[in-house]
C-alpha cells in the first residue's frame, strides 16, 4: 500500500517536473537562448539520474519532492531578486543544503547514531556546496561573466564574500534538516 502511494506521489512530481523542464527548455533553448540553458540541461541530467537510481539510493517521496523543487527553484531565473530582504541566492543555497542533506540522510542506514549521522551529512552537504563554488569559480575563470551557475553574474555578490555566504546557507540548510531528523528520532 505504501509503495503504491509513493509511486503515485512520485509520478505526480515527475509529471509536474517534466512540464517545467519542457516549458523552460523552450524558453532557454528556443525563445530566448541563454547561458542559463546549461543550468537547465545540468538540472535535467541530475533529475534523470536521481529518477533512475531512486530505489537504489533508498529515497522516499519527500526527498524526491525536494530534489525536484530545488532543481526547479534554481532554474526560475530569480537570481538578482530579494525576498524579505534576503537575496534569492541565500534561499537557493539553503534549499540546496537542506535537499542534499535529506538525500544523504535517506541514503545512510538508520543504524548510524544520530549525532554521527548529523555530522557526516552536514559535512557532506557543505563539501558538495564547496565543490559547487569551485565549479562556479572555474566557470568564471574560463567563461567570464553572465547568467547561470557556470558564470559569475546576477546573484553573485562580493567575490569571496559570496562564496562564504553561499556555503554558510548550505550549512544552515543541512543543519536545519538534521535538527528535524534528530527531533523526529528523539520523539520515538
Amino acid at each position: 500500500m505504501k509503495h503504491m502511494k509513493t509511486a503515485k506521489i512520485k509520478a505526480i512530481i515527475t509529471a509536474l517536473s517534466a512540464i517545467f523542464f519542457i516549458i523552460y527548455g523552450v524558453r532557454y533553448f528556443i525563445l530566448k537562448p541563454s547561458a542559463v540553458s546549461f543550468d537547465l540541461a545540468a538540472s535535467l541530467l541530475i533529475f534523470l539520474v536521481y529518477l533512475v537510481y531512486f530505489k537504489q539510493l533508498n529515497q522516499d517521496e519527500t526527498s524526491y519532492f525536494f530534489v525536484a523543487f530545488s532543481l526547479i527553484l534554481h532554474n526560475l531565473g530569480l537570481y538578482g531578486t530579494s525576498i524579505l530582504g534576503l537575496p534569492f541566492d541565500h534561499y537557493m543555497h539553503f534549499a540546496g543544503g537542506f535537499t542534499f542533506a535529506l538525500v544523504i540522510d535517506r541514503l545512510l542506514l538508520e543504524k548510524i547514531p544520530v549525532l554521527k549521522k548529523a555530522a557526516l551529512v552536514i559535512i557532506a552537504a557543505v563539501g558538495v556546496g564547496a565543490v559547487a563554488e569551485i565549479v562556479e569559480w572555474g566557470g568564471y575563470a574560463l567563461l567570464g561573466s553572465g547568467e547561470g551557475f557556470f558564470l559569475y553574474g546576477v546573484g553573485d555578490e562580493g567575490e569571496w564574500q559570496n562564496t562564504i555566504l553561499d556555503m554558510f546557507f548550505n550549512l544552515l540548510g543541512a543543519s536545519v534538516l538534521m535538527s528535524i531528523v534528530w527531533f523526529r528520532k528523539s520523539r520515538r
